[in-house]
């Protein structure tokens, strides 16, 4: 019969765990996904009042809450390790649920310039999530019909030279023409810009 020591050794050192996070600290990092917001309605069992349209007893929400998900759990869960910095890169529209979700990215102090938001069939992608007194109750979702547009999915690629701090960095270039891009700036300060004025063909 084999036992279970009482005490068994780290399996990573102290020292080392802190010389991780120290490296974290010098970190710059990006994420692009698909960023979407997790809405939970907490209905209130008395329930709203009676619709003099239709006769029907409406719900009411007695407190509701939001949070990051998707790619945007993912950014909060990378903020909570204290990188040197965050860039978000995805595509969110124009709505309520949009500009929830950048306020709680610009809280984490996540730089948002490569979020897209598109006007216009497109709706930020959310998990309405209603809670009654028997549990979840089915979902109502958000943006599960985008139509993302041409400007929209245009990959813009960045290929800063940070040696000559001007022009861009030819292997840089060769990696991002390989990986599909489109278009490549020579610094990301120039892309909402040229987003903008791209989309301005559309609206």
């Amino acid at each position: 019969m084999t036992h279970t020591p009482a005490y068994q050794d780290d399996p990573m050192p102290a020292p080392r765990v802190q010389d991780i996070l120290d490296r974290i600290a010098r970190v710059s990092v990006a994420i692009c996904g698909d960023f979407c917001l997790d809405a939970y309605w907490m209905l209130h069992p008395r329930g709203g009042e009676v619709s003099a349209e239709t006769g029907l007893r409406a719900q009411a929400v007695g407190r509701h809450y939001y949070s990051l998900g998707g790619a945007a759990n993912v950014v909060a869960n990378v903020a909570a390790l204290r990188p040197s910095s965050i860039r978000a890169i995805g595509v969110i529209g124009d709505d309520i649920f949009g500009r929830e979700l950048l306020r709680q990215l610009h809280g984490l102090g996540v730089d948002t310039a490569g979020m897209i938001v598109q006007h216009g069939r497109f709706d930020t992608v959310t998990y309405g999530k209603r809670y009654g007194e028997d549990g979840e109750e089915p979902r109502v979702d958000f943006g599960f019909f985008n139509e993302r547009r041409g400007d929209t999915d245009a990959a813009i690629g960045i290929a800063s030279d940070e040696i000559r701090r001007y022009g861009l960095n030819p292997e840089k270039r060769t990696r991002l023409i390989k990986a599909g891009a489109h278009l490549l700036l020579p610094d990301f300060s120039q892309a909402a810009s040229l987003l903008a004025l791209m989309r301005s063909d559309y609206d």
